[in-house]
């Protein structure tokens, strides 16, 4: 992602919480350079968050999608979309969707 001669790991996590009747769900993504012999974190975000108090309760979900695009060191377009409960903007929640742009500077991915 960085250089053509470097490979770049991508890391996958996923956190499930329940503490009593609330629910949460967060996955993330997280880009990772060797430099020499230690891994440097390049680019971390949330690619899936979900949350509701009661079982039958639909989910405040924020999804995230990441593309690398360009060509090296290549550039990295965060999309994100906010799906409120049922559809509809609550004082807690406006629905949309949206796209950041991320660049390699200083040995870190950072908004363009």
């Amino acid at each position: 992602m960085t250089s053509a001669q470097r490979d770049t790991l991508e890391l996958d996590d996923h956190f499930d919480e329940c503490p009593g009747s609330a629910h949460s769900i967060v996955e993330a993504i997280t880009y990772l350079d060797a430099r020499g012999d230690e891994l440097v974190k390049l680019f971390s975000v949330r690619t899936h968050e979900a949350s509701w108090d009661a079982p039958d309760e639909p989910a405040l979900t924020v999804a995230r999608t990441v593309a690398p695009a360009g060509k090296f060191p290549k550039r990295l377009e965060v999309t994100e979309e906010v799906l409120c409960p049922d559809g509809k903007q609550t004082p807690t929640c406006k629905p949309g969707k949206g796209t950041s742009l991320y660049v390699l500077r200083g040995g870190r991915y950072v908004p363009e």
